[in-house]
Parts: structure tokens; C-alpha cells; sequence
């Protein structure tokens, strides 16, 4: 069974527990496949929001936690507050592997 496109309205964006629309917020983002099965260990699939993944790991996301993709890397998307907050260095922070 083939789906149709996913519009930035469509059901499929939501997250998974606050039910928000992740695209419309600006929280679409790719994290590490070990941090998103510690949050998510039922299935790969789906979105959460950012406050919502920070909720199941037990603490706030770090740049390092982001993949290195272009979801995350390109600046013509837009991205909320919370989500800039959380790709950025910040805090006395670094990236890991930096």
C-alpha cells in the first residue's frame, strides 16, 4: 500500500505524546538511532517534540545528541526557540567528539 505525500498539516507530524504538530513548530530534527530507541524502544518511527524526547531521556538534549544531517544543518528550515536552543553550543557545552 503506497501513502500519499506528508503535508506539514498531515496527522503523521505529531508527536507521539503531546499529540503537537512538529513541523508546525519547528521541532522536526534527527537525533543518534542509541538515544531515539532509549526514548522510543518500541519503534524507530513516529516524531516527538523536544520537550516531549527530553521527558523520556531525563534530560535536556545536547548538540551532540543531534545527527549530522541536513534536517538539522539546513538554515532555510525553520526551527523553533527551543529547538535552536538545543543544536547550538551553548552552557560551557562542546559537541561531542570536539
Amino acid at each position: 500500500m503506497r501513502r500519499g505525500p506528508r503535508t506539514i498539516t498531515s496527522k503523521l507530524w505529531n508527536c507521539r505524546d503531546c499529540k503537537r504538530n512538529t513541523a508546525l513548530l519547528g521541532e522536526y530534527f534527527m537525533v543518534s538511532d542509541d538515544l531515539w530507541r532509549d526514548a522510543n524502544p518500541d519503534t524507530l518511527g513516529g516524531f516527538l517534540c523536544v520537550l516531549c524526547l527530553e521527558r523520556r531521556v531525563g534530560r535536556t538534549l545536547r548538540p551532540g545528541d543531534f545527527t549530522s544531517c541536513r534536517t538539522n544543518n539546513d538554515p532555510t528550515l525553520y526551527r523553533s526557540p527551543l529547538l535552536c536552543s538545543r543544536l547550538s553550543k551553548g552552557d560551557g557545552e562542546s559537541e561531542a567528539g570536539s
